[in-house]
C-alpha cells in the first residue's frame, strides 16, 4: 500500500496536466482496501476514486484524497452455454481488458 501527501498527479491526468493531490493513497488487494477506506470514509474528507486513471481530466489541485485501486487480475468461467462470466480486479484498464476478451473470442 502507498500513502503519500503532496503527491503529483501528473502520471493520472489524462492529458498530462500538472496537478497535485493533499493525499494519494493506494491499495494492490482487497485487504488492503478494507483495512484502509473505512477510516478515509470516516475522516469526512474529500475522496476522488481512481481506477485505471483514463478519462480523468485535473485542471487544478485536488484539495482531498485520491483513492487509487491497483488491484489487478482478471478471471473468466465458462458456463458451457452462450455465457462468460469475468471478474476483474477494479484497477485493471477496460480498454485492455475488452482487447483481451476480442482475443480470446469472449464476445
Amino acid at each position: 500500500m502507498t500513502d503519500l501527501y503532496n503527491y503529483d498527479l501528473t502520471a493520472h491526468n489524462t492529458f498530462g496536466i500538472n496537478a497535485r493531490c493533499k493525499r494519494y493513497v493506494a491499495f494492490d488487494n482487497v485487504e488492503e482496501a478494507q483495512s484502509v477506506l473505512p477510516s478515509l470514509v470516516a475522516s469526512g474528507e474529500q475522496l476522488l476514486i481512481l481506477g485505471g486513471g483514463s478519462n480523468l481530466l485535473l485542471t487544478a489541485d485536488y484539495n482531498g484524497t485520491v483513492v487509487h485501486s491497483r488491484i489487478l487480475g482478471v478471471q473468466s468461467s465458462d458456463d458451457g452455454a452462450d455465457h462468460v462470466l469475468l471478474r476483474s480486479g477494479s484497477g485493471v484498464v477496460w480498454d485492455e481488458l475488452v482487447a483481451q476478451c476480442v482475443a480470446q473470442n469472449l464476445h
